[in-house]
């Protein structure tokens, strides 16, 4: 049994490896025909895990000309032609990471609401 699931961790880091290089050599400037490319833009948005699809409302959440991140339109454009076709539209990480964002913030927000419970566990056990 642990050698079965020794395997599969090694299959599936292989996976994750292969992964990681066709991310790297999207941002590598080589010119890829026509429908190449829309394949591996949906590719790239599978890889990515962009599950809760960001790029279609997260830009009405933070306008432009934002006076609270203030965000320039300077940094709203790509950084390159080839960053924009790897799924990079903007030079603000925030906008960038899509679902990741809210990922991240969930998970720290779950780890500190069970850190809260914690200590009023703890406070009200005294």
């Amino acid at each position: 049994m642990i050698v079965i699931r020794a395997a599969f961790l090694s299959f599936i880091w292989s996976l994750m490896n292969d992964l990681s290089y066709l991310m790297i050599l999207s941002l590598i400037s080589v010119n890829i025909p026509g429908i190449a490319q829309s394949i591996q833009a949906s590719l790239l948005g599978f890889i990515y895990l962009d599950i809760l699809q960001t790029e279609r409302w997260i830009s009405s959440l933070v306008p432009e000309s934002s006076n609270l991140l203030d965000i320039s339109s300077d940094y709203m454009s790509p950084l390159s032609t080839q960053f924009q076709l790897s799924g990079f539209s903007t030079k603000v990480v925030l906008l960038n990471l899509g679902s990741t964002a809210f990922f991240i913030l969930a998970f720290l927000g779950a780890h500190l609401l069970a850190a809260l419970l914690s200590v009023m566990a703890d406070c009200c056990q005294r």
